[in-house]
């Protein structure tokens, strides 16, 4: 049985002991998160030229500032372009049995699946999704936020892990509640909130 829900983003089948869910990326691009990666995107190769062009002048100190610099922005810059990613192509299926759920998690097709055993769920519930900080300059000047967590809340080896990325609180948790009904022993406390 396949039910479709118009409102909501995902799709949610009921096969024989299981749930199964498929909630697609968003396709609403954040127009100030692309403006700040393609201000990153350009700085970055702008610093690499200057590192290239310059390297027999530089050294010691000078050279560690600068390949420094390049690292931090690199490191910066990789977080907004997993966002923008996912935002265009990004693709999460869940599978949920008595025994694991797996989480199939792809952006244009390549990604990674993960499972996790039912023996060291602590919980699943919904919680309303974090947004992430950032800001064109110093100081939190221009600053705009992101969503980077989504509203499905799995406890596991008393950590947190979530999904659903693209979907927000009421999505999250009317899936949650479609979880609790089939498969009731993920209906347990968490012990983290």
């Amino acid at each position: 049985m396949s039910v479709y829900v118009s409102a909501t983003p995902y799709t949610i089948e009921y096969p024989i002991g299981s749930v199964a869910i498929t909630i697609p990326g968003s396709k609403k691009i954040s127009l100030p998160l692309l403006a700040w990666t393609l201000m990153w995107l350009v700085v970055i190769p702008l610093l690499g030229y200057l590192l290239l062009t310059n390297i027999k002048t530089l050294s010691g100190l000078n050279l560690a500032v600068v390949v420094g610099g390049l690292v931090v922005i690199i490191i910066r810059i990789a977080p907004a372009l997993y966002l923008l990613a996912w935002q265009v192509a990004g693709h999460e299926a869940l599978e949920i049995t008595p025994q694991a759920i797996t989480n199939r998690s792809q952006i244009a097709g390549i990604g990674r699946t993960r499972v996790y055993s039912a023996e060291d769920i602590g919980g699943l519930y919904a919680a309303p999704p974090q947004s992430r900080e950032f800001s064109f300059l110093r100081f939190g000047l221009g600053a705009f936020e992101v969503r980077s967590t989504g509203p499905i809340v799995l406890i596991y080896k008393g950590k947190k892990i979530t999904f659903g990325l693209s979907l927000d609180y009421e999505g999250g948790r009317s899936l949650v509640s479609a979880i609790h009904q089939r498969l009731p022993q993920f209906n347990t406390p968490a012990r983290l909130k």
